[in-house]
Formats: structure tokens, sequence, C-alpha cells
């Protein structure tokens, strides 16, 4: 007789590739289908990035669609947990449907995963209808997941018992690969998609300055350009025109996955200036290569990743004066450099690995499923 616990997945997998989709892909396929019998919902919506948080006929009929799914496959397999991210935005209508339809069909314990910052925010800034329905579902769920400690407070108006996961990836170079001294141009990388808020255009104003004062420099920008800011990119290029800075800034597009770790393991200072994250996973990938990172404070989990003058350097959100100094700091200290580089790759191999990030799921799970949550 099979005894395993049977835990439901409800989620959308790649493509699109991004931090959700990718993270539900590794869980299905890591060794949490061994020790439980695991069923998914797939919901994926296979159109590009720009299609996210959007609501149009094609994303009605997909949780239309996925409502009945549910609920099919609920009296089918009769789940002892049901897990899901949540979304930030208007999408959270589809994901509170299924809490709903997971909490009245079966007896099933509820495990949401937040992997963002802005639900609060978003919560506050919806009409009182939405936030009704923000109540009435999540006072439903058993357990939450969370990025950091900082996190915690994101859902704790709804929910007592929030563990916390950091991300963790499998991507591990070798970084004996690296000959960071030796290199007679220094590269400063960005990796992502390119939206504004990101902070592109704070590193882009920051390269004019670094510029300015080092001349052995480049900057790279790996991603794709969204289409929901086609602006974006037309003042990217005026700026670099304007500027003179078409010899320094480079545009690589979408880094395929083959070429990840030569990108990593070529640059020398990594940048990721956003307004608004959970937990990176590209921040991760870079401290596994070794790169020092400048990133932004006070933003999701990202303070509590990257150690300030150990691992990197954190800066103000919009600050394009303090990447200035952070990077001129870093290309004219080559010991720090350096030095931040190896605590990075020593950080990530003690908190950031995959293996130690499914490690934590299972613990959260066997304690939601044993528990009195």
């Amino acid at each position: 007789m099979d005894t395993k616990k049977k835990i439901l997945l409800i989620g959308s997998i790649p493509p699109p590739y991004h931090g959700t989709n990718v993270s539900n892909k590794r869980i299905l396929n890591s060794k949490i289908k061994d020790i439980y019998r695991l069923y998914h919902l797939d919901i994926s919506d296979h159109r590009d990035l720009s299609n996210l948080g959007r609501v149009d006929l094609v994303n009605v009929f997909l949780s239309l669609k996925n409502f009945f799914k549910l609920f099919i496959l609920i009296l089918k397999t009769k789940p002892d947990l049901v897990y899901l991210v949540i979304a930030q935005n208007l999408a959270y209508l589809r994901d509170g449907t299924f809490i709903l339809i997971s909490s009245i069909f079966s007896r099933a314990k509820i495990i949401i995963h937040l992997r963002s910052s802005y639900f609060k925010k978003y919560y506050y800034k919806s009409n009182w209808i939405m936030r009704k329905f923000i109540d009435k579902t999540l006072n439903r769920v058993n357990t939450a997941i969370v990025l950091g400690s900082s996190l915690k407070s994101v859902l704790n108006k709804w929910i007592k018992n929030i563990r916390v996961v950091p991300n963790g990836t499998d991507f591990n170079p070798d970084i004996t690969k690296r000959n960071v001294r030796n290199r007679k141009i220094l590269v400063v990388s960005y990796l992502g998609n390119l939206y504004e808020f990101k902070g592109i255009f704070d590193l882009l104003k920051a390269a004019k300055k670094v510029t300015e004062r080092v001349k052995n420099i480049k900057f790279i920008f790996g991603g794709p350009w969204p289409g929901k800011e086609p602006e974006v990119k037309e003042r990217m290029f005026k700026y670099i025109r304007k500027n003179h800075l078409e010899n320094k800034i480079i545009f690589k597009g979408a880094i395929l996955v083959e070429d990840k770790e030569k990108f990593f393991l070529d640059t020398d200072i990594f940048v990721l200036p956003s307004w608004s994250e959970g937990h990176p996973n590209v921040i991760l990938e870079a401290m596994a290569a070794a790169c020092p990172v400048i990133s932004t404070k006070n933003v999701g989990a990202i303070s509590e990743t990257v150690l300030d003058r150990k691992t990197g350097i954190l800066v103000d959100k919009k600050s394009p004066g303090a990447i200035t100094n952070a990077i001129t700091y870093l290309v004219e200290n080559p010991d720090a450099r350096l030095n931040m580089s190896m605590e990075a790759r020593k950080r990530f191999e003690e908190k950031y690995t995959l293996e130690e990030n499914i490690n934590n799921i299972i613990n959260v799970f066997n304690k939601t499923l044993y528990s009195g949550y």
C-alpha cells in the first residue's frame, strides 16, 4: 500500500523563462517527486513575457479551464497538500480562486509561496472588493513561504505560520576558469529582463561617469527587451548615442543556458540595481560564479544575501551616483574585489545551492503536513 503523502503543485513552467516558472520546474524534477506522490496542475501560458500580469480573453479562458481541471484533479487525487506561488497583481484573482477551490473541495493543507515583495502594497492599492477577496482567501492558507526574514511582514496580516526559504540554484560554474588578475579590460555586467524597474537606466548613467574615470572598462547588458516597455529601448540607445558610449556599452540579448557560464566567468563586477525584487536568482548565479555583486539595499531579501563590503556592495535604489562610486571602488581596489568574489562563492555554497533550497522546501512540507497548522 502506497503511504506517501499526496502533494498537488499548481503552477506554470517554462517557456517563457522567469523565476517562478524555473523554480516550479526545479521542484517537479527534484527528489520531492520521490518522497511524495507529486501531481501537477500545469497553468502555463507559453506566450512571451509581455503577457505577464495582463488580463485578456486568452488569460480568462485559461483560468476558467484551469479552475475546472483543478476541481477534477482534487476529486481524483484527494491531495494532502496543495502548493502554489501567488501573484502580486490582478492575477491573484486566479490564485485566490485556486485557494478557494482547494479549501472547499478537499481537506488538503494549503501552502502559498510568495516569490516577491510587493504583495502588501498591492493589497492596499486595491479596491475594497479585491481586499475582501484577498482577506477571505488568505485566511484559508495554512503556511506561507517567503524569501527572506524581512518579507515576513508582507503576509503576517493573514497568516501565522510563515517560513523563510531563500531561493537556490543549480548553476555551478567552474570558477578555476576565471583569470581576474590578468584582464586588460574589466567587465561590468547586468543580466535580466530589460525593464526600467530593474534599474537599468541607473546603471547606464553610472556607466557614463565610470567611463570618464576608467578607460579599460566595458559594460555588458544581458537579457531581452520585453514588449511591455517599447520606449525603454529607444531611450537607452538615445542616451548612449548622446553620450558617445557606443564603444563602452554592449547589449548581448537573451543569454541562453549554455552561454550563461561564460557570461558570468567573463564578468568582473555584477550589478543588479533593481527597485523591486523578491530574492533574484541572478544574484545567486553571480555569486556562484564568484562575482562581487553591487545591488540595492532594502529591496526584497537582497540585503540578506549580499553582505555589504563582504560579498559585494549595497547601494540605495535609484542612485546612479552610489553605483558609480561602488564600481569605481572595486575597479581601484583589486584585492578587495578578489576577496569579495571569493566570499560570494563561499556564501553561495553554504546557503544558496539548489539542494539546500529543496531540502528547506521539504522541511516546510513536512512541518505543514504533520503539524497542527
